[in-house]
């Protein structure tokens, strides 16, 4: 079984109090003819290369189908849509990870001083103060630093003025108690759980209480 052999583009976030990437767009040359997947993941960057903390809900999986290839110019993006939005942090590193077991795979990048394949310029700047990652082990890893994977990282944007309703239900819970007090307006029943033994933790020289009790809320 082939191991791994990743590859890492790292980033820096420039949007002020960070945002929410909801895809990253990446362009194939080549993809895998025996139908082995490719996952892309989000991570943390440590020491300038990148960790191997993957941020939550950032890993996406994409089998050989859905992957579009050009071979001439790389203008076919393959777009991988995080299931939720990935937070990123203001000012921080990250790295676009790929991993996959087939070394049929070839992503588009763009070289310092080579000549942009659709522009016909020559690649004077790198985009997004980022470096180009290699490893064979997932562990060490190789800079390239005139070279960068092309992609397009996507965030979300939120409509904070369009109002919306929430419709909240409590569901019936525990068994029925009757209660009532020498008030004949406050009779009734309740829903709910006996509490277990001492459901309730205080500490010394604090205020705060903690309540041991399913669905106490």
């Amino acid at each position: 079984m082939a191991n791994m052999q990743p590859l890492g583009q790292t980033f820096k976030v420039d949007v002020i109090g960070g945002c929410f990437l909801t895809s990253v767009d990446l362009f194939f040359a080549y993809k895998d003819t025996e139908s082995i997947p490719i996952r892309v993941e989000i991570r943390n960057v440590v020491a300038g290369a990148p960790g191997q903390r993957v941020l939550p809900h950032s890993t996406k999986v994409l089998e050989t189908v859905d992957i579009n290839v050009d071979e001439e110019n790389g203008s076919v993006p393959t777009t991988f849509t995080f299931d939720s939005p990935v937070f990123v942090q203001e000012a921080q590193e990250y790295a676009i990870v790929l991993m996959t077991k087939s070394t049929e795979y070839r992503v588009w990048t763009a070289e310092m001083g080579q000549v942009d394949i659709q522009t016909g310029e020559v690649i004077a700047t790198q985009p997004a103060l980022g470096v180009l990652y290699k490893s064979s082990n997932d562990s060490a890893w190789t800079p390239a630093q005139s070279e960068d994977l092309k992609f397009v990282l996507k965030k979300a944007f939120f409509n904070i003025n369009r109002l919306g309703n929430v419709t909240l239900q409590n569901d019936i819970i525990g068994e029925a108690i009757e209660y009532s007090d020498d008030s004949a307006d406050n009779k009734g029943v309740a829903y709910g759980r006996r509490l277990r033994p001492n459901p309730l933790i205080l500490t010394n020289s604090s205020t705060v209480m903690r309540v041991k009790h399913i669905d106490h809320g």
